[in-house]
């Protein structure tokens, strides 16, 4: 079943799962290709895949327009680069 403004764009796969899957069962919430999209992006920059590999996959032209979208999930990639650098500097 698709959502009204899924239907005025025409866009047939903008729903993936809309209903109860039986009886007792909760509705699950609406899933769009787009949303797993970003999922997909976000899991394997987490996953610390390079930045380079995951703009390829995503398509983007330039991995900066990736990072622009998902800096927000590698937050933590700072406090290891300054971790390691500090390490290196100690060990010279």
């Amino acid at each position: 079943m698709r959502s009204a403004s899924a239907a005025s764009r025409g866009d047939a796969t903008s729903d993936l799962i809309t209903d109860s899957q039986g009886p007792g069962r909760e509705a699950l919430p609406r899933i769009r290709v787009h949303d797993l999209r970003h999922t997909h992006a976000t899991i394997l920059l987490m996953g610390g895949k390079p930045v380079k590999v995951v703009s390829e996959r995503l398509g983007h032209a330039d991995p900066a327009i990736t990072l622009r979208v998902y800096a927000h999930v590698m937050p933590g990639n700072q406090r290891e680069a300054a971790d390691w650098f500090a390490a290196l500097v100690e060990s010279a």
